[in-house]
């Protein structure tokens, strides 16, 4: 029972993830990008970080400097 619950789970949070991939299409226009600044131009950010504002997390958003890094310690 713990085990089908647990996958349950896991597909509900899945799920989530992929309204919020199509919501951020909906707004940009294209879907948000797997990682970006694989050039070393720009920090390195993967696709959870453009999906923030899409699962209700703004204030993580508020607080993440898009500037750095997303695993940045300083």
């Amino acid at each position: 029972v713990r085990e089908a619950s647990a996958r349950t789970k896991c597909q509900n949070n899945m799920h989530q993830l992929g309204i919020a991939a199509h919501n951020y299409l909906s707004t940009f226009g294209k879907f948000p990008p797997g990682w970006a600044g694989v050039n070393h131009t720009q920090p390195d950010q993967n696709i959870m970080v453009h999906l923030l504002p899409q699962i209700e997390q703004g204030n993580v958003v508020r607080g993440f400097d898009y500037t750095r890094a997303w695993n940045s310690t300083f």
